[in-house]
Order: C-alpha cells, then structure tokens, then sequence
C-alpha cells in the first residue's frame, strides 16, 4: 500500500513542479488601480483593464540576473531528479538494489535542489518591496511540491521498514 502512495505523491509532486515551473505567476506585481503584473521563472506578464476590456501580454524574460537563472536551473534539475527516482520506484526491489541506491539518492538530491530554488527565489529574485510584490501561485505550487516530494520520502521509508 505504502508503495502506492510514494509513487502517487512523487508523481504529484513531478506535476507541481512542472506546473509551477512553466506559469508565469511566482511573483505578483500591483502596477496600479486597473494595471497588474506576473513574473515566473522564464516569462513575464502585464495587463490593464479599462472599461470592462481586459489587455494582457506576456513575454520571455531576457534580462535574466544570475540568481533567476540559477532558480532555473535548480528547478529544471529537481524535476530530472525527481523522475529518476519515480522511474527508479517502479523498478521491483528484488531485482535491482543499484537502482534503489540511485532513486533514494537522485530522490535526495532532487528535494534539496527544490528546496534551494524556493529559498533562492524568495530571498534574492523575489522582491516584496518593489510595488507590492506578493508571491503567485506558482512559487506555491512550488512549495506544495516539496511537501508532496517529502511525503513520498516518508512513505518510502514507511514501506522499506514494512518490508525488512
């Protein structure tokens, strides 16, 4: 049972991540009373709205200080991390012990790199002080994948003393 529940949170928490990665919105930005603003990882978004008609664009973040792309990096590694271990979950314990020490390390590796994106992003890129920041819904997703990854840790650790 236990092994049901690490490989359905970790590939909840594979999904989050990714999810959090592509979406514009780990920081909010309120440029006024009708303009607004997103930034994410990779791109940027602003809108008006005037007179009931909403406009919006979004573009590539370019200008990319070295703490944002490094954000980046460490989210795209989680996620390869991650997967390795998720793949490595599937394979059946009896038949391949070094796949077992490469999951729970990539396993480890993955939600410390996680970990050190969110930290990262909150104490260097993201900026409060600057119009309002509030963190979006990706730097959340985000954090929800770190719970959900760490749970599915627990879980392993739960279903390796059932089987000892």
């Amino acid at each position: 049972m236990h092994h049901i529940l690490t490989k359905t949170l970790l590939l909840l928490a594979i999904v989050l991540a990714i999810v959090s990665i592509a979406t514009p919105d780990w920081t909010l930005i309120d440029l006024g009373k009708n303009a607004k603003g997103t930034s994410g990882l990779f791109r940027k978004c602003g809108g008006v709205e005037a007179d009931g008609t909403k406009l919006s664009s979004c573009q590539t973040i370019h200008d990319k200080v070295p703490d944002l792309k490094a954000c980046q990096g460490l989210a795209i590694s989680s996620v390869v991390f991650l997967a390795i271990a998720l793949a490595c979950v599937f394979v059946p314990m009896d038949e391949s012990k070094p796949c077992r020490l490469v999951g729970v390390g990539s396993f480890l590796i993955g939600l410390v790199l996680m970990i050190a994106c969110v930290s990262l992003y909150a104490d260097k890129v993201h900026h409060s002080d600057v119009l309002g920041g509030k963190y979006g819904y990706s730097f959340y997703l985000m954090v929800a994948a770190i719970v959900l990854a760490a749970g599915a840790g627990g879980s392993a650790m739960v279903a390796n003393k059932e089987m000892s």
